[in-house]
């Protein structure tokens, strides 16, 4: 808590609370938890960047509404971790290193120009629209799982000339249906909205989400692997053994402990989890800024 101590009352400190125990973690936390009320917080992380708005951004320029942003990103708007030196960059997630021009992405970047609402669009990919799953790859739309492919349409080849024309008429198409300008529709999406990450930053109730059309994932039956078990206690085990399986005391979902899981605890003389790792994910994100201006 801040506070100096010689080597041998620190030690006895230490020894008092039983790291080894989980009753003493989660006094040694809550004692954190109240203690650190009592100092001064910052109103956000942002760290060597100017004319920025948003959250844990570092050394950046002129990025708005941006969330967890790399080292020299310049230009951008409305991006949520935004990869390195990302420039010219709108309405993305998780897309950048040594990109620009990009727009409605998600996954999408290394080295890559002119990204038009793409998922899985890398490795110097350019000039795409709506790919999916493409690799080095140059003038395609609604193409996905190609790689050094270019003036594909939906995974057909054709000439330059062919390509051109077609592409803009299914652009002009697109406007008239109103279906032009958007990244892929929810109901295309592969899991709830509930088990995503934007589940987890901008969480909604499930009749929220159904009123809006989206999918929601319902928890599946939890099976324990035939030969294991749910224990739960596991300090009396030796390391040696095979995966145990534990039951969370918040969830009731089983996880793993491994051996060498279990031997790293025991090296350090600190208590195994009593929780499962999605839970244990969930409560540090609680401790994180909001993902809001």
């Amino acid at each position: 808590m801040n506070e100096q101590y010689s080597e041998e009352d620190y030690r006895e400190l230490v020894k008092h609370y039983d790291l080894r125990s989980h009753h003493g973690l989660q006094e040694l936390l809550s004692l954190w938890k109240e203690g650190r009320g009592q100092y001064p917080q910052d109103s956000n992380y942002n760290f060597g960047s100017d004319d920025c708005s948003g959250d844990y951004i570092v050394n950046a320029k002129n990025c708005n509404n941006s969330y967890m942003v790399g080292e020299e990103c310049r230009d951008c708007v409305n991006m949520f971790n935004a990869f390195p030196r990302l420039t010219d960059a709108m309405n993305g997630a998780y897309s950048g290193e040594d990109s620009e021009l990009m727009y409605e992405t998600i996954c999408s970047g290394a080295s890559c120009s002119r990204l038009f609402f793409c998922h899985v669009a890398v490795l110097g990919s350019h000039d795409l629209y709506y790919c999916n799953a493409a690799y080095n790859c140059q003038d395609c739309f609604g193409c996905s799982s190609i790689r050094g492919a270019q003036y594909c349409i939906l995974n057909k080849q054709y000439s330059r000339e062919e390509y051109f024309i077609m592409r803009d008429s299914i652009i002009e198409h697109m406007k008239k249906t109103g279906e032009w300008g958007q990244f892929f529709p929810p109901e295309m999406s592969l899991c709830g909205y509930n088990k995503s990450v934007a589940g987890d930053f901008f969480p909604l109730s499930q009749e929220e989400v159904l009123e809006r059309g989206w999918k929601w994932e319902e928890d599946g039956e939890i099976t324990v692997r035939e030969g294991c078990e749910v224990i739960d206690n596991i300090n009396d085990v030796e390391v040696e053994v095979c995966v145990q399986v534990l039951s969370c005391e918040v969830t009731g979902s089983p996880y793993k402990i491994l051996p060498m899981e279990l031997a790293f605890y025991r090296r350090i003389e600190i208590a195994i989890p009593q929780k499962c790792p999605e839970q244990r994910y969930l409560e540090r994100l609680e401790m994180c800024n909001k993902v809001k201006l």
